[in-house]
């Protein structure tokens, strides 16, 4: 192998090694999946899963909207989440861990179901986070007036709550009575959705070792002009 050719594939060897991503780079690794099966739909962008350890988990699908319960449509929106996922075995993208819940991207059999929750017309894209293809899904919905579309005067989730406060419990007493299950009413602070020892949920779901600590997106500086 004569020295052109040796000193072309270093050449190679060193730029792929370069582009090869570290683990601190790369925005996402399979740790950041929680795998767990589907045991109550709340709403249509909340439910409750259980991991393989028995944990049990609330949670919320990111960047959608769906209409609440009371809502015109609300129901619709809850049965089809619950027609693909429940009883289910599901992957989550994890975005976030609040003190309460688990907020990410759910998949079902390779599918974006926070994508399609929206392409039929069961929810919005979100206001707050939304990234363009989530409000590209959402004109093309309305355009064909899908699902909620029907209704012109369809009113955004977020809008409906600041007059018709929905709490967790509630949703969950509601969920379990559309389903024909009996269950004693508990108040809000004692819901068995959320953590009753005092421990915030995102040690809890590392001390049960579900995910490891999650690290806060680093924010990429722009170049100065």
């Amino acid at each position: 192998m004569n020295r052109y050719v040796k000193k072309v594939l270093t050449i190679i060897a060193v730029s792929s090694a370069m582009m090869v991503p570290t683990a601190d780079a790369r925005p996402w690794t399979r740790q950041n999946y929680l795998t767990c099966q589907v045991t109550l739909v709340l709403s249509g962008n909340y439910f409750m899963c259980q991991t393989r350890k028995g944990n049990e988990y609330l949670i919320k699908m990111a960047d959608i909207e769906a209409p609440e319960i009371g809502q015109y449509y609300g129901k619709e929106s809850r049965n089809y989440l619950k027609s693909i996922i429940s009883g289910k075995k599901i992957s989550i993208k994890v975005r976030d861990v609040t003190s309460k819940y688990v907020v990410g991207e759910l998949y079902f059999q390779r599918q974006n179901i926070n994508r399609e929750m929206i392409r039929q017309g069961y929810a919005w894209a979100d206001r707050n986070n939304s990234s363009s293809i989530y409000l590209r899904i959402e004109r093309d919905a309305h355009s064909y007036g899908f699902g909620l579309w029907e209704d012109v005067d369809a009113v955004y989730p977020a809008d409906y709550r600041e007059e018709n406060p929905v709490n967790i419990t509630t949703l969950k007493q509601t969920a379990l009575k559309l389903d024909g299950i009996k269950t004693k009413v508990l108040p809000a602070e004692t819901s068995p959705a959320f953590d009753d020892d005092g421990i915030d949920l995102r040690e809890q779901i590392t001390l049960n070792g579900d995910l490891p600590p999650l690290r806060p997106k680093e924010k990429t500086a722009r170049p100065q002009q």
